[in-house]
């Protein structure tokens, strides 16, 4: 006697999938942080930097920019539209860390001819930025009160032009 495990039903699998896609409809878009090394030897300096970059590119200052807390955070900038899905903000995330770096440097030739190498440890900072983006899903885009955000995820282009200013302040 042969027993068969029972298929499951059409229905059950497109009943399935339909809950599969409308979870994976619901996920916001994952958080992308570009980090960048740089040899600063103060880190109120690299603070006050950032805060001069994000101020120069627009944004406005966020809770919580005291240089003890090591990160700083931007308030919302807008550009409000009246057409549906075309306004958007924006908000800067800056996060900075102490490392020490090793680097070798060559120091001459040995006594037979080989190149002489000494490795050197410097402290500098880790920066990790990103920048978030909303829409505005609103059909009354320059109501503030009718407001609906939707995150859109991360605007790599302003990242870029964030770390970009931030790096030419720096620059000797």
């Amino acid at each position: 006697m042969m027993i068969t495990s029972p298929t499951p039903k059409p229905f059950g699998r497109c009943l399935l999938s339909l809950f599969l896609l409308l979870g994976a409809c619901n996920t916001p878009p994952p958080e992308q942080w570009t980090s960048l090394d740089l040899e600063v030897s103060n880190a109120k300096v690299l603070h006050e930097v950032i805060m001069l970059s994000m101020a120069n590119l627009n944004y406005p200052m966020g809770p919580g920019t005291a240089p003890g807390n090591g990160e700083v955070v931007s308030g919302w900038l807008e550009s409000r539209s009246p057409f549906y899905g075309r306004g958007y903000r924006l908000r800067a995330f800056v996060k900075y860390s102490y490392v020490k770096f090793s680097s070798i440097e060559h120091g001459g030739f040995q006594l037979d001819g080989s190149l002489k190498e000494s490795s050197i440890e410097h402290g500098g900072f880790r920066l990790e930025c990103r920048v978030e983006k909303e829409i505005n899903e609103s059909h009354q885009g320059l109501d503030r009160k009718r407001d609906e955000w939707k995150r859109v995820g991360d605007d790599n282009t302003r990242r870029g032009h964030l770390l970009a200013k931030i790096k030419a302040y720096l620059a000797p």
